[in-house]
Formats: structure tokens, sequence, C-alpha cells
């Protein structure tokens, strides 16, 4: 101790001092030291538990740009199939109609011809029998004075006879 003593240091103030150390040291340990760790320890995990969110959510986002991008690209597939298919059912459409069309109007034109046959037949039984009346009208008054009836009947029933061949 007269070492201290030669220094000038009294050793009661410098147990008294350590002491004060040890005391104050508890202290800061107790109410400030451990107090600043654990929240400091709560900031870390926070701030751990945030840089894992971002993570997943960054996770979720690229997966969900993923899935948008996928599901866009069906949509172009199946509106391009239905544009195709909806082309195919109007062209296929197209071409009933066209046929119907085809067919209603051949239709049309073979009854036209029947009809017109019918009515050119008729109206040629009707010229010849108009024929027939004039002809037979007109040989009768030329005749009648010159020929007798029965050769007037006969040149009638030969002109007739000519007529309807």
């Amino acid at each position: 101790m007269d070492v201290l003593n030669s220094f000038g240091v009294d050793w009661k103030l410098l147990v008294a001092s350590a002491i004060n150390f040890v005391i104050l040291l508890f202290i800061l340990n107790k109410i400030v030291y451990k107090p600043i760790l654990e929240v400091l320890d709560k900031r870390k995990k926070i701030i751990d538990e945030s840089l894992k969110n971002a993570d997943t959510i960054e996770k979720k986002l690229k997966d969900t740009e993923e899935q948008e991008r996928n599901t866009l690209h069906k949509a172009r597939l199946d509106a391009q199939a239905m544009l195709k298919a909806a082309e195919d059912q109007a062209v296929t459409r197209q071409k009933e109609i066209l046929e119907q069309a085809q067919t209603q109007a051949k239709q049309l034109i073979a009854e036209a011809k029947v009809e017109l046959e019918q009515q050119a037949v008729k109206m040629r039984k009707e010229i010849e029998s108009g024929v027939a009346e004039l002809v037979v009208a007109a040989t009768k008054s030329i005749l009648t004075d010159k020929m007798p009836t029965e050769i007037d009947q006969r040149l009638a029933a030969k002109t007739l006879s000519e007529l309807e061949k």
C-alpha cells in the first residue's frame, strides 16, 4: 500500500470509487443498457420481419405478375380461337344460305318453266281451235255458193284433221 500512498492515492477512496463504479455499472446495466438492448433487439426483429415480408411480398408480386401474363396470354389465345370459330361458323352459314338461295332459285325456275310450258300448250290449243273455227267459217263463206254441202263437209273435216296434226 505504500506504493499507492507514494503516488498520492488514498486506498479508501479507491475502494469507494470502485464500489461506486460497480453500483453505477449495475444500475446502468439494469436501467439503461438492458432496455436499450431490448429495444434494439425488438427493432432488429421488426426489421428482419419487414425484410422477410418484403421478400415474401416481392415473391408474391412476381408470382402474381407471372399469373397475370399467363392469364392474358390464355385470354388472347381463347379470343383468337373464338374469332376463328366465329369466322368458320359465318363462312359455313354463308355457304348454307347461298346453297338454299340457289336451290330456291332452281326450284322457282323449274316451276316457271313448267308453268310456261303449260301456258304455251294451252295457248296452242286455243289458237288451233280459233284458227280452225276461222278456217271453217272462211271456207264456209267462200264455198257456200260454189260447192254442195257434201263436199263442204269433207273439206272441213280434212282441214280440221290437218290443223290438229
